[in-house]
C-alpha cells in the first residue's frame, strides 16, 4: 500500500502540560515534551507517575524536569500520563535545627515534595547549641514531649500540606524578678505570610518564620518583625501583629501566658505617581498634596509620588497652589492593584487680559496686578500683543491694568475661564511721553553699539 501521503493522529491524555499532539505523516517520529510536575501552589501540586502507549504496560517517571518521548508514527497512538497529587512539607526553624534525618521526598532531591498517601519519618537531635528540644506538633496540633534525652522521631502520613514544628526550650533567665510563677510551658509558634519577610528577632536573635518556642509561664520576650522588602515600584511594610498580640508596634513584649500562634502581618504596597492639570489640560505643580485612606493620611512627596496600599481606597484630601485647596472634589479617589501614574483635574482656570490702545493697536508694557479669590497676588507685564496670560483657582479673581498713569480694572464673579478686553485711550501729552522714552531707549542702545563697534576707513596722519 502506498503510505506516501498517508497521515496518522497522536493523542495525548492526562498529566501537566505538554506538546506534541497531532498529525504526523506515515513513518515520522513524534515529539513529546511534558512536565514532571506541574500547578504546584499553596503547598499542593501534581505530579506524572507513569505514561502509557496505546494502553499498553506503563513506564514510570519519576522526575521534576521537562521530559521527551520519541514516538514512531506507524500508525495512530493515544499517548497517555496518570498523575498522582502531592503536598509539601515545612520544617519550621526549630525542625530545621534539630534535623538528623527525614524520609526522601518522592522525587528524589525535591525538597520535602511528597505524593498524596507517603509515610515520612523525621528523626531530630534534642540537644542544640543554645535550645533544647521539648517537644514537636504537626501543623500547631497537639503537643507530643520529647522524654529521649537525646533524639526523638516523628512519624506522619501526607494526606495534606503539614508543617512540623520543634519546640525550642529556653532558659528561666527571661522570666521577670523573682522567677517564673511555676514551671508551665507554653508554645508560642511565630510566623507571617507568604511572600514576607522571612524572618523575626526573638530576645536580640535572628531566627527563620516559622520558629516555635517552649517559653515558661510568666516569662516576657522582645519580639521584632523584620523590616520589608521593597523592588523598584513595589513594596511590602510591617502592618501589625494578629493572634497573641494585635499590636501595630512593630517591637512588643510578649508574656507567655498561653499556646498559640503570633503573626507579623505586612502590607502590599505601590508606588504611584500623580499628575494634576487645569481645567483646559494644561500641566499643573501643586506645592504640596495630602492624601487620605482607611489608614490615615498620606503626605505625597515633592516629586509628586507616594506609596499606597495595594487594593485600597485613596481620596486626593488637598492639592495646595497658591495657597489654594485646588482639587475637584468629584473626580479625586481612586485605588491601584499595580503602580500606576494617575492624572487629577483642578479648579484652576487660565485667564487672559489683552490691553489695546484706540486704535486697537496692542500695549506693550502695560502693569496687571492680579489679586486672587484667597488674596494670593502677582504682577505681570503685558507682551508684545499687549497680552498677560495667567491662572487663579476657580476663575475668580481681581486685576488693575496701568500703563503711564493710566489704569483700569476688570473683575471676574464667576467660575471658568475668562478673555478680558482693556482699551486704553491715551492723550496727545501721554502719546509725546512714551515717544519720547521710547526715542531715547532706541538713541541709547544706538549709540551703545556704535561706540563698540570697531573703527573702519582711511586715515591720515602729520607730523606737524
Amino acid at each position: 500500500m502506498n503510505t506516501a501521503s498517508q497521515s496518522y493522529a497522536l493523542s495525548v491524555a492526562g498529566g501537566c502540560p505538554s506538546n506534541g499532539a497531532g498529525l504526523y505523516p506515515a513513518g515520522t517520529t513524534a515529539i513529546v515534551t511534558f512536565q514532571g510536575v506541574c500547578d504546584r501552589l499553596g503547598g499542593t501540586g501534581t505530579r506524572v507517575t507513569s505514561w502509557s502507549l496505546d494502553g499498553g504496560s506503563p513506564v514510570p517517571v519519576q522526575t521534576n524536569a521537562t521530559e521527551t518521548l520519541t514516538i514512531v508514527m506507524n500508525g495512530p497512538h493515544a499517548l497517555t500520563f496518570n498523575t498522582v497529587q502531592q503536598y509539601s512539607l515545612t520544617l519550621d526553624y526549630g525542625a530545621q535545627l534539630s534535623l538528623l534525618s527525614v524520609t526522601q521526598p518522592s522525587i528524589p532531591g525535591d525538597y520535602y515534595w511528597y505524593d498524596s498517601g507517603a509515610a515520612v519519618l523525621y528523626a531530630g537531635t534534642v540537644n542544640l547549641q543554645n535550645f533544647t528540644a521539648v517537644g514537636y506538633a504537626l501543623d500547631g496540633g497537639t503537643i507530643v514531649p520529647i522524654t529521649n534525652s537525646s533524639e526523638f522521631v516523628a512519624t506522619f502520613t501526607m494526606a495534606g500540606t503539614h508543617t512540623l514544628h520543634v519546640l525550642l526550650g529556653t532558659s528561666a533567665s527571661s522570666c521577670p524578678p523573682g522567677g517564673c510563677p511555676n514551671s508551665t510551658t507554653y508554645a508560642v509558634t511565630i510566623q507571617s505570610g507568604a511572600d514576607q519577610p522571612s524572618g523575626v528577632w526573638v530576645d536580640g536573635a535572628y531566627y527563620p518564620k516559622p520558629v516555635t518556642f517552649a517559653w515558661e509561664a510568666g516569662s516576657v520576650h522582645n519580639i521584632t518583625a523584620a523590616e520589608g522588602m521593597q523592588q523598584a515600584s513595589v513594596r511590602t511594610i510591617f502592618s501589625h501583629w494578629s493572634g497573641l498580640s494585635d499590636s501595630q508596634s512593630q517591637s512588643i513584649e510578649l508574656a507567655a501566658n498561653e499556646s498559640g500562634r503570633i503573626s507579623a502581618d505586612y502590607s502590599e504596597q505601590d508606588l504611584v505617581r500623580l499628575a494634576f492639570t487645569d481645567a483646559n489640560g494644561g500641566a499643573l505643580i501643586p506645592q504640596s498634596v495630602t492624601l487620605s485612606g482607611a489608614s490615615g493620611s498620606v503626605q505625597v512627596a515633592s516629586n509628586l509620588t507616594a506609596w499606597v496600599d495595594q487594593g485600597a481606597t485613596y481620596v486626593v484630601r488637598t492639592a495646595t497652589w497658591m495657597g489654594w485647596n485646588v482639587i475637584a472634589s468629584n473626580d479625586s479617589s481612586f485605588s491601584v492593584l499595580y503602580p500606576s501614574t494617575l492624572t487629577f483635574l483642578t479648579d484652576v482656570y487660565p485667564q487672559t487680559v489683552k490691553v489695546t490702545d484706540a486704535y486697537g493697536l496692542p500695549v506693550q508694557g502695560a502693569a496687571v496686578n492680579v489679586t486672587a479669590l484667597n488674596g494670593y497676588s502677582m504682577s505681570l507685564v503685558t507682551d508684545g500683543q499687549g497680552t498677560a496670560v495667567f491662572r487663579v483657582p476657580e476663575g475668580l479673581f481681581s486685576a488693575t491694568i496701568s500703563y503711564f498713569g493710566v489704569n483700569d480694572q476688570v473683575v471676574s464673579s464667576t467660575e471658568g475661564s475668562h478673555d478680558f478686553s482693556v482699551s486704553f485711550i491715551l492723550s496727545y501729552p501721554l502719546i509725546a511721553t512714551v515717544a519720547t522714552v521710547t526715542g531715547v531707549v532706541a538713541f541709547s542702545l544706538a549709540y551703545f553699539w556704535f561706540r563698540k563697534k570697531p573703527a573702519t576707513g582711511i586715515y591720515m596722519f602729520s607730523d606737524s
